[in-house]
């Protein structure tokens, strides 16, 4: 596995998996922020034309967090894909790829599989727990909004802020097309 840097001005480091025919991209700033409005297949494709012509064509693009992120955990088929993570003392960012083979679309509803709530404030608190460290149980959802349906093959913001001195975190899940839902999260002091 060789690591290097790319020419592109969205990546921060490549990593080549061999045995995997797998390309893992970490995202600098400007890849997190240009995810906002572009779909990763399309920065995918560009960062592999930046790694030139020389790529094996069998080699997948992926894109990964640092191993550090405190979010390894998020994996399998109960978890969304993590593109790119910002992280701020009290806040953090995550560009998220909703899979179709996530487990929580199946019987979710027949013909019309989508993201269930519950299923969000999950990923919210579990996520809010690692990355800003603290063990307490949830004890009530506020404010909660759905105003958009999370259908597979959807790729989302979601927004994390948290307040230690409120004991909560306030979240936002969006796409491209504006908010998909939001509330706050109050943990037990």
């Amino acid at each position: 596995m060789a690591h290097q840097v790319s020419d592109h001005p969205d990546v921060a480091r490549v990593q080549f998996v061999a045995r995997q025919r797998l390309v893992r991209v970490e995202l600098n700033d400007s890849g997190h922020e240009r995810l906002k409005s572009v779909s990763h297949i399309a920065l995918a494709a560009s960062i592999r034309k930046s790694l030139g012509d020389d790529l094996d064509p069998r080699y997948n693009v992926e894109f990964a967090v640092p191993c550090d992120s405190s979010i390894d955990f998020v994996q399998g088929d109960e978890w969304p894909q993590v593109l790119s993570m910002q992280r701020a003392k009290n806040g953090a960012e995550l560009n998220i790829w909703v899979r179709r083979e996530l487990a929580w679309f199946q019987g979710h509803f027949p013909g019309h599989p989508v993201l269930a709530g519950v299923v969000q404030t999950h990923w919210v608190c579990v996520i809010a727990h690692h990355l800003f460290g603290f063990n307490a149980d949830c004890e009530a959802i506020e404010n909660l909004k759905f105003q958009r349906i999370i259908e597979p093959q959807t790729q989302l913001l979601l927004c994390l802020e948290y307040s230690s001195e409120k004991h909560r975190i306030v979240f936002r899940y969006c796409s491209k097309d504006g908010d998909c839902s939001k509330g706050r999260i109050r943990f037990s002091p």
